[in-house]
């Protein structure tokens, strides 16, 4: 289950960079579930992504535009 942990990261990273190719058919696996998750909003879509995106903000922008930091209400 290791290999899940990197999946979004690694489809991310693979957008400015050369896809090997052993790791192509993973690649489109996630960029089809990105795709069906994206496509069932119907007016307004939200992603809470949960680790550091520091690496990844770029690609990720270039898909979904400008990233919005999550901060929770403390009552």
């Amino acid at each position: 289950m290791g290999y899940l942990q990197n999946k979004f990261k690694d489809y991310f990273s693979s957008l400015s960079s050369d896809t090997v190719l052993e790791k192509k058919q993973e690649l489109e696996n996630t960029r089809n579930l990105i795709y069906t998750a994206c496509s069932r909003a119907r007016k307004n879509l939200w992603i809470l992504y949960l680790d550091d995106i520091t690496d990844i903000k770029k690609e990720i922008e270039s898909l979904f535009g400008t990233i919005k930091t999550f901060v929770p209400e403390l009552n």
